[in-house]
């Protein structure tokens, strides 16, 4: 469509893309023969869809719509459908359901349903003379494999009689045979890092996330990442949202996860980091599938504080900062990806006060990772399942009291060492026993005690550990 809207008046592209979407085409790779060099007779008519690998809506042209559709094949390619400059051999397998491939010598071809995996031998005719269309090919019942390695892709000619001729045939991609294992899925990647708790709901669609690729390289890519945290539900419990969109193929790919730490921890800013975290992940794996230089990918957050650490990465961290173990992390895995990124800020809860269709992209996909985030926050709630907070390719962690440090390090250890210290007291003095010191709800104690004012914090505490005036210090 990029090469029809340079050659075509604006009135005419929804014709032309209407037949583009029946035909099931993306790349001009899948209108034309193996060899590149034209486009198929079947495309030229805009009626017999290509059945390809890619997801494409339901459309049904007109016969207005097929006119121009011709129209802009010859406007594109040349009269006589010939491609101008050819496309060159094969990188990687076509995206058609169904190929053809022969040996060098054209013994026999091989159907190849790339959905199914299933495969059908077609060989030379014995009862069929040779006509002007070439030697004709009929299905051999007795066999499904080849009799050797496919060597070339082929362009076949079908005929009434269910049997084909080769019409062109192109080597196979890099001059690779059948029997070399393709490259990894995005998935696959993602399913090989450490903390496999971070992808329990992860929904990348049908082929494993590739599609993502294409979009990266297209620049057609779209990220936003959003957080959730009810302390009403949970003050324990945060969550993260992450959603991917193609501009061009309008696909989508979501990702949530939850994550229990305790009431000084969970916020929804660290649902936002969290979010931000996985969202780099999936683009440091998409990276490693990808060798060629890509546009820049957008990602947009509705916190201006996680935007600015994906702006910022090689800004020094400030020794109180909150949530630095997430933030650590999240800035140091950006520099690994290949491409570029570009973080902007977005409006949060736009949807309450704008109707959905005077919303801009950003904004429905920052409403959209809202409610995977808060839809999830509550199943884990139900269901009792969250991330470990161990996140891959951290540089250091900091462990006191058997508690991951999340924020500053010298509050941590003064909590865990007044953790102890109040333990030894309570229990030499006969208070609380060591065994029931734990038994104690001591976050809900904090919270419970901040409502007061400081002296009768002090007067309270002084009470219970027994240094109030009570003749006892004497």
């Amino acid at each position: 469509m990029d090469e029809v809207t340079k050659v075509m008046d604006r009135s005419e592209w929804p014709a032309v893309n209407r037949v583009r979407k029946h035909l099931e085409l993306f790349f001009l790779s899948q209108a034309s023969h193996c060899d590149g060099d034209c486009v198929c007779e079947e495309i030229i008519s805009g009626r017999i869809a290509s059945q390809s690998l890619m997801e494409f809506p339901y459309e049904e042209p007109t016969a207005r719509d097929r006119r121009l559709w011709r129209k802009a094949l010859i406007l594109i390619t040349s009269p006589n459908f010939r491609i101008p400059i050819p496309l060159g051999k094969f990188m990687r397998r076509p995206y058609d359901r169904v190929v053809w491939t022969t040996d060098e010598r054209r013994q026999w071809l091989l159907r190849t349903d790339q959905q199914t995996k299933q495969s059908k031998l077609f060989v030379v005719s014995e009862t069929v003379r040779p006509t002007r269309q070439g030697v004709k090919y009929i299905a051999n019942a007795d066999a499904s494999a080849p009799p050797a390695i496919p060597m070339l892709y082929a362009s076949v000619q079908q005929h009434p009689d269910e049997s084909v001729t080769i019409h062109l045939v192109a080597p196979l991609e890099n001059g690779e045979t059948d029997d070399v294992v393709d490259p990894p899925t995005l998935k696959e990647v993602i399913a090989k890092y450490p903390n496999q708790s971070l992808w329990d709901h992860l929904d990348l669609g049908d082929d494993g996330g590739n599609w993502i690729l294409e979009t990266i390289r297209m620049g057609t890519l779209v990220g936003v990442h959003d957080g959730s945290y009810k302390d009403k539900l949970c003050a324990r419990i945060c969550s993260a949202g992450v959603v991917l969109f193609c501009t061009k193929q309008r696909r989508l790919a979501t990702a949530a996860r939850a994550e229990r730490t305790d009431p000084r921890t969970a916020s929804s800013y660290r649902g936002e980091l969290l979010g931000g975290l996985l969202m780099s992940l999936i683009l440091k794996a998409a990276s490693s599938l990808i060798d060629e230089k890509s546009p820049p990918v957008r990602l947009a957050c509705d916190n201006i504080g996680a935007v600015g650490h994906g702006n910022n990465r090689g800004k020094s961290l400030k020794d109180a900062q909150v949530q630095a173990d997430v933030i650590r992390c999240f800035r140091a895995i950006l520099p690994d990806v290949s491409f570029d990124i570009t973080y902007e800020h977005v409006l949060g809860h736009q949807d309450d006060k704008v109707a959905w269709a005077a919303l801009t992209l950003v904004q429905q996909l920052n409403v959209v990772a809202d409610k995977v985030a808060q839809d999830y926050l509550v199943r884990a709630i139900h269901s009792g399942r969250f991330i470990s907070s161990y996140f891959p390719f951290e540089s250091f962690r900091v462990i006191v009291g058997g508690q991951k440090c999340t924020s500053l390090i010298t509050e941590a250890l003064y909590r865990s060492w007044g953790r102890e210290e109040a333990q030894a007291l309570l229990a030499q003095r006969n208070i609380v026993s060591k065994e029931n010191f734990d038994l104690i709800y001591w976050d809900a104690m904090e919270e419970a005690m901040k409502v007061y004012p400081q002296m009768f914090k002090v007067y309270i505490t002084k009470h219970v550990s027994h240094f109030q005036g009570t003749n006892r210090q004497l």
